[in-house]
């Protein structure tokens, strides 16, 4: 089932901002879409295999592969300040398939997600990076987990979910900085492209994954 267009997204996400952070706002406005894809994926299951573990990287980058380039595009005037080139996903899930055993050719294979939160403003973009920079913050608990269950570190097969390393704290905080000082920034468009993307990567992580 396709999602909702962005304008269809409830008018309820869009949280008065008065008195409050936009990440603030941001964290708020989509903390129902944020429990839903944890429902979704099974990463931190004690029952999760290599097999099943190999899949969601794949959904993974057939949801990332896609949409990255299209954020670099849409925040090229926000790219410096957001240091986009370092906050890269891509190349880091190919390493990770590549660690996993899946060949270059395997790995062009993967289905693409072809339903995409709106990507029409450095806004939107900015909405979307919340929600990827929050889930690279996230990975650590994910990363541990790994390690710990199947044995898997960030050279066999978690770079994606070891995120920027010893500095995803700093990366974090910058991110943040950012978000909150942007001037440039239509908050409510945000706010929509977050809990937009959060339901479009959760029905992609239905669809890839088998979940009901």
């Amino acid at each position: 089932m396709r999602s909702p267009p962005l304008h269809a997204v409830p008018d309820a996400i869009a949280v008065p901002t008065l008195g409050v952070t936009r990440m603030q706002a941001l964290r708020e406005a989509t903390r129902d879409e944020h429990a839903r894809i944890e429902r979704v994926l099974p990463l931190l299951d004690p029952r999760l295999t290599h097999a099943r573990y190999t899949r969601v990287v794949e959904a993974f980058y057939g949801f990332y592969a896609p949409l990255e380039p299209a954020i670099a595009r849409a925040a090229a005037a926000e790219g410096a300040a957001l240091a986009l080139a370092q906050r890269a996903k891509l190349p880091l899930l190919v390493t990770d398939l590549r660690a996993l055993g899946a060949t270059p050719a395997e790995i062009d294979a993967v289905p693409r997600c072809r339903d995409l939160p709106v990507l029409d403003s450095a806004s939107h973009a900015l909405g979307i990076l919340y929600v990827i920079e929050g889930a690279t913050l996230g990975g650590q608990i994910i990363r541990k987990h790994l390690r710990d269950s199947l044995e898997i570190d960030a050279t066999s097969g978690a770079a994606f979910f070891t995120g920027y390393g010893a500095t995803t704290g700093a990366m974090w905080t910058c991110f943040v900085d950012h978000v909150n000082r942007s001037t440039n920034i239509d908050t409510d468009a945000a706010l929509r492209a977050a809990a937009h993307t959060f339901q479009t990567m959760t029905q992609w992580f239905e669809t890839s994954l088998g979940a009901s």
